[in-house]
């Protein structure tokens, strides 16, 4: 399963949004950190509207897993 489907199915949010907490206990803090940083300077606004609704690619989101992060939430 994709990280930002299950970001989704547990944010309890039917609209679309996900929870910015659950996504980042996903894939760790580090790794967040460094994806959002990385769109919002590649795609600047556009990119944050685009990450709000989740609307990102999965596999932006498969690089190597750091320690005591999950690497997969299958």
């Amino acid at each position: 399963m994709n990280l930002v489907k299950f970001a989704k199915m547990n944010s309890g949010n039917r609209s679309g949004l996900c929870d910015r907490n659950v996504l980042l206990g996903c894939i760790g803090v580090q790794r967040a950190t460094d994806f959002f940083a990385a769109l919002f300077k590649k795609e600047g606004r556009a990119g944050r509207q685009r990450t709000l609704k989740c609307n990102v690619p999965p596999a932006a989101f498969d690089v190597p897993p750091t320690a005591g992060s999950i690497a997969s939430a299958s």
